[in-house]
């Protein structure tokens, strides 16, 4: 990850706290409540899973459907005009994330340890574990902002009235401190702590264990996210892995919003992508197809997550996926089947379907899966040149992605499939790590999809395809597993990462 430099020169910070109402697990996501109607501070239990909630709509709303696209699993519809920007590199629309986190999450965790600390009627050991969650998610939040933007307000964040133009902080200053936290985290003894409402924790229903796996976790991805830069500690990274995996104390329960968190019938309440959907607005059917990019690559290897299987959905009569941002040329017939590309029936993904059945495995909206995780310690071992360590850790990703989808049979890893893991050095190892985290994180991580893209550079980048140059020939011999530029994006390749493909998110225009 490079240390992006400050871009923005003031930022005005919002208060407002989000509370659930009720102390159903049916009124969680009741979210949108004025901090105007509130007289004190909400309870933990009450904040604590309206904000887990703030956090997943942050991770798969707008900012979701962007950085799908800009890992090519998606693309605009030729036919409608809602994110063709996004196509062309303008991502000045998906601010909404900055908004939620800082405005909504960040402040709601710093609400939970002040209302924990001041409330006598709460134990010390339930203390101790609101405290606990709400680092760790509050940690894991930072971790996602400086990430998505470079510099943020970091050190003087969060003080509302009392500093409304908090200074921005450089990244890797923010990453020190952000694994300071985690290591005084990991430093506690959580064995006595417990909720008494542990079905408010909709995350892990209050177990501490789980929490004590998500940190170190996040303390793996804090570390990881670093090998590119002169901080990164592979010595220390592969010490603290070995000793998570020895302890049992590595993630291996999927840090997520359940399914069973989201009514698909009620405006609101709604898993973030199916609200685009749903709501009315009709989006994501209307206006998103599959792209070319994810199609060839899952179709070429006969992969199970592929086309009429659990990613998308197969247009009559079309091979997949369209050019990734490409809008110039909609007349043409760029695979020579004799219909015009605005005309064809394209792959679709699975959330413009209306069968429920269909949309239970996207549901789950992670925070930190398993697939992640185990292509974490794969990586980590890989880069340490132990490959047998690389290969089983590989192996459990691929895995725990076709075990979330449904698909019991794992033969793309066995003799002959595609997936197998036949690395014999460091980088084509890292490579087929990264392939396959591409893959996995298709409806689920789009987020952390587009980072890991960006640190590793994995899929590549095919520059010498030029689209509109050569429409044709451009479908005829497609890069099977790397990505495009868009036509629009070769025109502004002065602002990205040398690769033609955006390094990070445009501050929201509040902030400039």
């Amino acid at each position: 990850m490079v240390m992006k430099k400050k871009q923005v020169l003031m930022w005005v910070m919002g208060i407002a706290l989000l509370g659930g109402g009720g102390a159903g697990c049916s009124d969680f996501i009741d979210v949108n409540h004025s901090p105007d109607a509130l007289e004190e501070i909400p309870t933990p239990d009450v904040l604590l899973p309206a904000t887990q909630i703030n956090i997943g709509t942050a991770l798969m709303s707008y900012a979701g459907i962007g950085t799908a696209m800009y890992v090519q699993y998606w693309t605009a519809a030729y036919t409608h005009a809602q994110f063709k920007a996004l196509c062309g590199y303008d991502n000045s629309s998906l601010g909404n994330n900055w908004h939620i986190l800082y405005t909504g999450a960040l402040i709601n965790l710093k609400a939970i340890k002040d209302a924990a600390a001041k409330d006598p009627s709460i134990l010390e050991t339930e203390k101790g574990a609101y405290d606990f969650i709400a680092e760790a998610l509050s940690i894991y939040a930072w971790q996602v902002l400086t990430d998505l933007y470079g510099s943020i307000p970091y050190f003087e964040a969060l003080q509302g009235s009392d500093n409304l133009h908090p200074k921005f902080d450089e990244q890797q200053a923010i990453y020190a401190d952000l694994t300071a936290r985690v290591n005084a985290l990991l430093g506690k003894d959580v064995s006595a702590f417990a909720l008494t409402r542990p079905d408010f924790d909709i995350v892990y229903g209050g177990d501490m264990s789980k929490w004590v796996a998500f940190a170190n976790a996040l303390k793996v991805k804090l570390m990881l996210r670093l090998s590119e830069t002169s901080d990164f500690d592979l010595a220390g990274l592969t010490t603290h892995l070995d000793a998570a995996i020895a302890e049992g104390t590595l993630l291996a329960d999927n840090a997520r919003i359940p399914a069973s968190m989201w009514d698909d019938n009620q405006e609101g309440k709604r898993h973030p992508l199916r609200e685009y959907q749903a709501g009315g607005a009709d989006y994501i059917n209307a206006a998103v197809i599959m792209c070319k990019s994810l199609t060839d690559y899952l179709t070429e290897n006969d992969d199970p997550r592929g086309q009429g299987k659990t990613y998308y959905r197969q247009g009559s009569g079309q091979p997949g996926g369209a050019f990734f941002g490409d809008f110039d040329n909609a007349s043409e017939d760029s695979d020579n089947n004799g219909t015009r590309d605005d005309n064809e029936t394209w792959a679709r993904p699975v959330w413009a379907s209306s069968t429920a059945s269909v949309f239970a495995p996207y549901l789950d909206l992670m925070l930190i899966s398993k697939w992640e995780v185990a292509f974490y310690a794969a990586e980590v071992y890989a880069l340490s040149n132990d490959l047998a360590k690389a290969k089983e850790w590989y192996e459990t990703g691929v895995k725990a992605s076709l075990t979330q989808q449904g698909i019991a049979s794992t033969a793309i890893l066995g003799a002959g499939g595609y997936a197998q893991f036949t690395a014999t050095t460091t980088d084509a190892a890292i490579e087929q790590i990264g392939m396959q985290r591409w893959v996995a994180h298709v409806n689920y991580q789009h987020i952390e999809s587009f980072l890991e893209r960006n640190r590793t550079k994995i899929p590549a980048v095919a520059n010498e395809v030029d689209i509109a140059a050569n429409r044709r020939g451009s479908w005829t011999n497609f890069p099977v597993g790397k990505l495009t530029i868009s036509v629009d994006g070769r025109n502004r390749s002065n602002m990205f990462d040398g690769q033609w493909l955006p390094a990070s998110l445009l501050y929201p225009t509040v902030v400039l």
